[in-house]
């Protein structure tokens, strides 16, 4: 009787991937690779610094976090940025998420490919592995890393995502 909560708790905090049968999906896992959030590929997505239990917004991805991604068509771009906060800004407010070249923007971002139809990952990626990688470089197979941003100060916390889908 003591083993069925228990064995029922294990199952809960193994939540698969999650699947779209349109775009795929992207997975994002924290720095001790516990699974984070996950996301339809496409659109965008805010991970605040202290989200609210009535807000829709993940926590931010502090050491880099991983990512995976499942389906995803080629040709497809990811953007992850580090943002920076407005002045005075709520903790669980979303930081602006763009990719500009604009040291009063964000800290830095890189900007992935797709180059596989469709793209699905076995292993996890480690975002803090690309800053080693030279531009334009391999990823995995079927993930490129074509361009990145670096304002010289640094910042290991992903606040955002941007997920643009192949035409």
């Amino acid at each position: 009787m003591i083993l069925f909560p228990l064995t029922g708790y294990a199952r809960e905090t193994q939540t698969p991937d999650i699947t779209s049968m349109d775009n795929g999906a992207i997975t994002f896992y924290f720095a001790d690779q516990n699974l984070q959030c996950g996301f339809p590929f496409g659109g965008s997505a805010n991970f605040v610094e202290a989200p609210r239990d009535d807000s829709d917004y993940c926590k931010e991805l502090k050491n880099g976090g991983y990512f995976k991604l499942n389906n995803v068509p080629s040709a497809s771009n990811i953007y992850l940025i580090s943002a920076r906060s407005s002045p005075g800004q709520s903790p669980s407010a979303p930081k602006n998420c763009t990719p500009a070249r604009n040291g009063t923007t964000n800290y830095g971002w890189w900007k992935l490919t797709t180059v596989k139809q469709p793209t699905s990952m076995t292993d996890k990626v480690r975002i803090e592995d690309l800053k080693t990688i030279s531009i334009p470089g391999m990823v995995v197979p079927g993930v490129r890393l074509v361009d990145s941003y670096k304002s010289g100060n640094d910042s290991d916390t992903i606040t955002c995502a941007i997920m643009e889908v192949s035409p």
